[in-house]
């Protein structure tokens, strides 16, 4: 298996874990049904050998509308803030997994995560959510490992691209 299909891989289990941790710390089923049903479209959509990737002005503009959604949330309505902001970073990371991922999309994604778990962590306190905490921190020191390794290599890789003189046979 590739280095970047496993990479690939494992974020995308750290992201959907932290959302159905959030989820569950807040008590939100329905939340969880409708994120975690659109990160499992966004792989299909985007990972898939016909699937293409949103254009960054759509994700852009629809996360301006998410960044408007929370202002006036907290404006407005005065809710719960850490929900709020865990809502936000969920929104967010399902945005970013509908475009094209390069190791800074990939950063941002495994980053808002673990914000998501920190704001999890001021909701809940029950053994389940420490079970699954557990997990997501195993989970994220693998995918942080293999990021680098991953990381690494393509920095490698771009050199070797560079330096060959035919830059079509540099090898991945």
């Amino acid at each position: 298996m590739d280095l970047s299909q496993t990479f690939s891989r494992t974020a995308f289990y750290q992201i959907l874990l932290g959302i159905l941790t959030f989820c569950y710390a807040e008590a939100n089923p329905q939340m969880l049904l409708i994120a975690g049903s659109l990160v499992v479209l966004s792989r299909y959509v985007t990972d898939s050998p016909w699937g293409r990737p949103l254009p960054w002005w759509l994700i852009n503009t629809a996360a301006l509308g998410v960044v408007a959604w929370m202002i006036s949330t907290l404006a407005l309505t005065r809710p719960n803030i850490i929900v709020t902001m865990g809502h936000f970073t969920m929104w967010l990371q399902v945005l970013i997994l509908f475009g094209r991922k390069t190791n800074r999309e990939y950063g941002q994604l495994l980053i808002l995560s673990l914000l998501q778990m920190i704001g999890a962590s001021v909701l809940s306190v029950s053994i389940i959510y420490g079970a699954l905490l557990g997990v997501y921190c195993v989970l994220a020191m693998l995918t942080v490992l293999v990021f680098q390794l991953k990381s690494s290599r393509d920095r490698v890789y771009d050199a070797n691209r560079r330096a060959a003189a035919d830059q079509k046979r540099a090898t991945r």
